[in-house]
């Protein structure tokens, strides 16, 4: 795997995302693009994230500072991405198909609601 694949990968996430995002507002509340606007900033932020963390990285290198996991600082924001893009994935494919959220697959997801009934239960 080449060094670029996986931004390849995590883009496509990104706009598989967007382009998701877009469809289950607009079928949930109609089209709005002051909420493409926001939805195109949020994923620019990701990707300022990344170039932050890559510099972190360069420079713990560069001077070689006694900072031993500076390479995760990249890896980290990376993986933490990919997981909240993937989630809101699942969530827009809900918000389009309502029918999803009775898949066992999705019962992942189910974890707030669990909770909750738990802490009925305790009072």
């Amino acid at each position: 795997m080449h060094d670029f694949e996986p931004l390849l990968l995590l883009f496509l996430l990104v706009i598989i995302d967007y382009v998701v995002g877009t469809i289950a507002h607009s079928v949930r509340e109609g089209f709005s693009s002051t909420k493409m606007r926001e939805g195109l900033l949020h994923k620019f932020a990701y990707f300022v994230v990344l170039g932050v963390c890559l510099i972190i990285q360069g420079l713990l290198n560069y001077y070689d500072l006694p900072y031993a996991y500076g390479d995760a600082c990249f890896a980290l924001a990376f993986v933490w991405i990919c997981v909240a893009e993937v989630g809101s994935i699942l969530e827009n494919a809900v918000l389009i198909n309502p029918d999803l959220k009775d898949g066992s697959f999705m019962h992942i997801f189910d974890k707030r609601e669990k909770e909750d009934e738990g802490d009925a239960k305790s009072n």
